[in-house]
């Protein structure tokens, strides 16, 4: 076969005679143009993450270029007609007024995550350097720090830090100096540090308040009983441990007030310290429409407007002919269609984000009203679709990872895609969380209801779903069962 004759797909095949031949074979493979990759992969992009591809492009395509320095948003409205605002300081000063605010309630969320100004390792290594230690514990004593989880939990045996110690140093280490150290650990603050366990924590923290009756029947539940304590079972424990039930609910009320994970208290973790949420949209009602229904949706985005240099849009000279003339004009065309391509490009993705963020307005307006999740009505991403004419795809690509700010808080857009329990339900599955927790949260705390009661108290309501879905939604709300919402009522402490 000769070179000019175009290649064949060839594939080997061995019959039972172990014979090699040739067979040609066709088949059909779907792919997607890099300008497609390039849409799919902006279309992901939340506002931080696209103001920062726009400032890449500037940066590296010299014809493309910003028409101007002033911000440039996009108004469109949500779901009726087209309103703008009436000057773009106001835009400004809403957006600004967004940004200031904070967390209002479970489902609404900070713009900013106010980052501590020392961690508890550092908080715990000052200390220590403040102690009167010899050099050797003192040096023990910040290896010990080194193995402490962000609860402030000791991580590792003491005698597991002896033989690492020892082998990376060749250091033998004394149990005498290794239990100063510890000690020394164990008296910083907050309390509770260098705690081997749950129990561990709660005792030293218990070690250091004063010394009371209640403190002292404190000690001795967890020091003994701390298995039924952590399952509130307090009717075997008050007969286990002999405490009038009266002394049994001031000990218990005590430890409810005691740090399980101290270490929180110092500083969050640096991925949490470090959370910093953009809105993508801002969603407000038109104040200007009476009836209310009607909504202004904006993208938050902070991006000027793109044009071509003008540099770059000369007309190419065709009598001109020189091997270095050809190169710049190739360089040229080059640029400009990369320039052209990012610009259609972000506005296609542009009108995606503001036409699935309309559907979603549309459907949900009475939430955008109210505020209140149980208004928010069951919704999936075909109906969705269906409004926009988009696929599916490009709906979940639309939606995840971003956010909507109101006048009310910030709300991811996941919060709004919800299934009906049953088809033919009416109702949404907020609605039932909503209804749920009001019902766990209005129950006597000394005897509360089973999954079973819970289901036959939603039936009463107009929501027929089983006692496993029960089950499902009360551990979406991180509510635990019976036994774990039980507490005992005490004179000193009231119920959450």
């Amino acid at each position: 076969m000769s070179g000019d004759e175009p290649k064949k797909l060839r594939t080997f095949v061995f019959d039972m005679n172990e014979k090699l031949s040739l067979a040609q074979k066709q088949a059909m493979v779907q792919t997607l143009a890099p300008l497609q990759v390039r849409y799919v992969k902006m279309l992901e992009m939340n506002a931080a993450a696209i103001e920062d591809e726009v400032e890449r492009q500037l940066d590296e395509n010299p014809a493309l270029e910003a028409e101007k320095e002033a911000e440039s948003q996009v108004d469109i409205s949500g779901a009726t007609d087209s309103v703008d605002y009436d000057r773009e300081d106001d835009r400004a000063d809403i957006y600004a007024a967004y940004r200031r605010m904070g967390s209002g309630g479970d489902n609404r969320m900070p713009m900013e995550a106010n980052a501590a100004s020392e961690t508890l390792a550092e908080s715990l290594q000052r200390q220590i350097s403040e102690l009167e230690l010899t050099d050797h514990v003192r040096r023990l004593a910040m290896y010990i720090v080194g193995n402490l989880d962000d609860n402030g939990r000791l991580t590792r045996s003491p005698q597991a830090i002896m033989d690492d110690i020892a082998i990376h140093t060749g250091l033998e280490i004394d149990g005498e100096d290794m239990h100063s150290a510890m000690s020394a650990v164990r008296s910083l603050d907050p309390a509770g540090v260098g705690a081997s366990d749950l129990r561990d924590c709660l005792m030293l923290q218990l070690e250091r308040r004063a010394r009371t009756q209640e403190r002292e029947d404190a000690m001795t539940l967890l020091d003994r009983y701390f298995d039924l304590f952590v399952v509130k079972n307090f009717d075997r424990l008050r007969v286990k441990s002999g405490l009038s039930e009266q002394r049994l609910e001031d000990a218990v009320a005590l430890i409810r007030t005691l740090n399980p994970k101290p270490g929180n208290s110092q500083a969050e973790p640096v991925a949490d310290r470090a959370m910093h949420i953009t809105p993508d949209f801002m969603v407000e009602p038109d104040e200007n429409y009476q009836t209310g229904d009607r909504f202004i949706v904006t993208l938050t985005q902070n991006i000027p407007e793109l044009v071509v240099s003008e540099s770059y849009n000369v007309k190419d000279d065709e009598k001109i002919k020189s091997e270095r003339y050809d190169k710049a004009r190739l360089f040229i065309r080059s640029r400009r269609q990369e320039a052209n391509e990012f610009i259609d490009l972000l506005a296609r993705r542009n009108a995606t984000l503001l036409a699935v963020m309309k559907a979603i307005v549309k459907l949900q307006a009475e939430f955008f009203r109210t505020e209140d999740p149980a208004s928010i009505k069951p919704m999936i991403l075909k109906d969705i679709s269906e409004i926009t004419d988009k696929d599916l795809s490009v709906i979940s690509r639309a939606t995840s990872g971003k956010y909507v700010a109101t006048p009310g808080g910030v709300y991811p857009l996941k919060m709004f895609f919800n299934e009906r329990p049953h088809d033919d339900m009416e109702l949404s599955s907020h609605k039932i969380l909503t209804e749920l927790k009001t019902i766990i949260e209005s129950e006597d705390k000394r005897k509360p209801l089973s999954d079973d009661a819970l289901t036959e108290m939603l039936v009463s309501r107009g929501m027929p779903i089983a006692r496993r879905t029960v089950a499902k939604y009360r551990e979406q709300l991180n509510i635990p069962n019976s036994r774990g919402r039980r507490i005992m009522k005490s004179k000193n402490t009231q119920d959450n």
